[in-house]
C-alpha cells in the first residue's frame, strides 16, 4: 500500500525530470534530477502513457521484493539507462494512487486470495511465505478441496534480472531456476459432471475444456453369464466432450463458468460461491533481459469461509486455510550471488515433503478425453473426494511461525516468483 509523504506543498500535475532516484524511495540521488525531496511516492508512465506505481522495491535490490506489487521491474525499466526522462508526481496524485491501491487491496483481501507468481515464491493465506521449487516437467497440486482441485507444472528456466540500483550498470544476475508453465483444473459439478480445463503459456489466446455426460443404463441393457445363468446388469456411460475455448468465450456449465479474456491473456473458472480460480500468461519480470520469455501466473479466491470447511483445503498453498492464527513460514533461497540455482521446496512450511504434491506416473501422451493425467487429483493430502477433513497440524511445521496479522488474515495465500 502506497504512502503519502510531503513531497510538494502545493498540488499539481506531474512533471518530468530525469532519471536519477532509488528504486524504493524515489528519493533523488546525485545526478542531473538535483536533490529535491519527492519522499516515498514516485509515479511514473508506463508504455500507454498511464500513471504507473512504483512501490515496495527492497532498498536497491529490485530482484528481492517480495511483495508482489509488480511494480520492482517497471521501477527498473522505466529508469535503468532507459528512460531519458521519468515523471514524479506531487502528493496530490500520489494520494490518488494510494487510495487506489488500497482500495484495491481491500477488495482482494476481503475474499481471501491465494496466488501464485512467476517462479513461485508462495505466500501462504495466513501470511508465511515459502519459495518453491518444483522439478522439470512435473506437475504438483497446489489446490485441493472437496469436488475442486489445481494443479501446475514446473518447468526448469534460466531468467536474469538486475543486480541492484538503477544507477548501478554491473552486468545481471543469472539464476537458475523454473517457472510455472501450465495449469490444470478439475471440477466436479453441482449435477456430477467433471469439467477439465487446460491453460499454457505455449497458446495464451486459447485454452482446453474437456467436460463430460453421464448416462445410466436400463437393467435389461446387457447380460453377464454366471456359470450355469445369466443375470441382468446395469451399464452406465460417460461420454466426454471436448472443445478449444478462444479469446472472448465465457461457458457456463452447471455451477461453473469458463471464460477466456485474449487481451489480458487471462483464464478465469468461477465455482459459484466456492472459488474463483483464474491464470494469466505473462512475460518474465525485467522484460528486456529476457526477451520473448512467458510464464503462468495463477490465482485461487475463496469465495466462502474456506478457513473452516468441514473439508479443510490442502495442496501446497491451500493448506494454509487452517482457520487458526499462526502464520508460518518455510525455506526461502538465497539469491546474493552473480549466478546462483534454486533450491527451497517449502520445506518448514507444508506437510510432509514437496514429493507428496507430485502427481505420479503422468504421460502427458495420453490424449483420450477425460484420461489426461494432467487433471489427476490424486495425491498423499487430496481433498477432492472428502466429505470431512481435518485442516493440517500446524504444531509439526517446522518452519518460522508467528501470529497472524489482520492483513495476512483477510488477504489469504499468494506464490511469488523468484526474481521479485
Amino acid at each position: 500500500m502506497l504512502t503519502t509523504g510531503a513531497s510538494a506543498a502545493t498540488p499539481g500535475p506531474c512533471v518530468p525530470v530525469l532519471e536519477g532516484y532509488d528504486t524504493y524511495d524515489c528519493q533523488p540521488r546525485s545526478g542531473p534530477s538535483g536533490n529535491k525531496p519527492y519522499g516515498v511516492n514516485c509515479l511514473g508512465y508506463d508504455a500507454t502513457g498511464g500513471f504507473q506505481a512504483i512501490q515496495s522495491c527492497a532498498t536497491g535490490l529490485c530482484a528481492d521484493d517480495h511483495d508482489d506489487d509488480g511494480y520492482c521491474e517497471q521501477c527498473h525499466e522505466l529508469a535503468f539507462g532507459q528512460a531519458a526522462q521519468v515523471p514524479v508526481c506531487t502528493a496530490q496524485a500520489a494520494a490518488a494512487a494510494a487510495a487506489a491501491a488500497e482500495a484495491a487491496e481491500e477488495s482482494a483481501a476481503a475474499a481471501g486470495v491465494a496466488t501464485a507468481r512467476k517462479d513461485p515464491h508462495i505466500h501462504f493465506a495466513d501470511g508465511g511465505r515459502a519459495d518453491f521449487r518444483g522439478q522439470h516437467n512435473k506437475i504438483f497440486n497446489f489446490l485441493s478441496a472437496r469436488n475442486v482441485s489445481v494443479n501446475i507444472k514446473t518447468v526448469a528456466s534460466d531468467f536474469k534480472w538486475t543486480r541492484g540500483t538503477i544507477t548501478d550498470m554491473a552486468p545481471p544476475r543469472l539464476i537458475h531456476g523454473t517457472r510455472m508453465d501450465a495449469a490444470y483444473w478439475h471440477i466436479r459439478t453441482t449435477a456430477n459432471r467433471r469439467v477439465l480445463v487446460t491453460y499454457d503459456t505455449t497458446t495464451p489466446g486459447s485454452a482446453k475444456l474437456e467436460t463430460s455426460a453421464f448416462r445410466a443404463g436400463q437393467p435389461s441393457d446387457c447380460q453377464l453369464k454366471f456359470l450355469s445363468e445369466q443375470r441382468a446388469c446395469r451399464q452406465s456411460l460417460t461420454t466426454w466432450t471436448a472443445v478449444t475455448l478462444q479469446a472472448g468465450d465465457d461457458v457456463e456449465i452447471d455451477n461453473v463458468r469458463i471464460s477466456l479474456r485474449g487481451t489480458e491473456r487471462k483464464l478465469t473458472v468461477v465455482v459459484k460461491d466456492l472459488w474463483q480460480l483464474s491464470a494469466s500468461v505473462s512475460k518474465f519480470p525485467f522484460a528486456h533481459l529476457n526477451p520473448g520469455q512467458l510464464l503462468l501466473d495463477i490465482e485461487a479466491k475463496a469465495l466462502y469461509d474456506a478457513d473452516h470447511d468441514v473439508v479443510a483445503p490442502h495442496g501446497l498453498f491451500g493448506q494454509s486455510f487452517d482457520g487458526d492464527d499462526i502464520m508460518v513460514s518455510g525455506k526461502v533461497d538465497s539469491r546474493a550471488e552473480s549466478e546462483s540455482t534454486t533450491e527451497a521446496q517449502a520445506e518448514g512450511a507444508i506437510e510432509g515433503t514437496w514429493r507428496d504434491y507430485m502427481i505420479r506416473d503422468c504421460d502427458p501422451s495420453t490424449t483420450a478425453p477425460g484420461q489426461h493425467c494432467e487433471h489427476s487429483t490424486g495425491f498423499k493430502f487430496s481433498r477432492f473426494d472428502k466429505k470431512e477433513a481435518r485442516p493440517r497440524n500446524v504444531a509439526a511445521l517446522s518452519g518460522k511461525k508467528a501470529k497472524r496479522t489482520a492483513k495476512a488474515r483477510e488477504g489469504g495465500a499468494k506464490a511469488l516468483p523468484d526474481d521479485l
